[in-house]
């Protein structure tokens, strides 16, 4: 929560990825540098509605669901993205 107060992260958004790993996603997946337009999330869309990332085909369909909040972010979005984690967090229900 620190890096929100900051002002370098939102509580939504796509999940921050490390700069190695970064690097190498761009090069490798069309269209993974879009998810950058918006600040990272704690929690996101991609978090959510898929499961952990294992291969690059995991990767493009998390990156769809990523897109796609950037293309529809707001207010009304983020809230519900937020209510929806509490079970996935909670109960282990949603992703996993």
């Amino acid at each position: 929560l620190f890096n929100v107060l900051r002002g370098d992260m939102n509580l939504v958004g796509p999940r921050p990825e490390q700069p190695q790993i970064f690097s190498r996603l761009r090069h490798r997946v069309a269209r993974y540098r879009e998810r950058q337009q918006v600040l990272p999330g704690i929690t996101g869309w991609a978090q959510i509605k898929h499961h952990y990332d294992t291969s690059l085909d995991d990767v493009g369909r998390k990156l769809a669901f990523d897109l796609e909040y950037v293309r529809r972010q707001s207010a009304a979005q983020d809230l519900k993205i937020l209510l929806m984690t509490v079970p996935v967090v909670m109960f282990r229900k949603g992703a996993w």
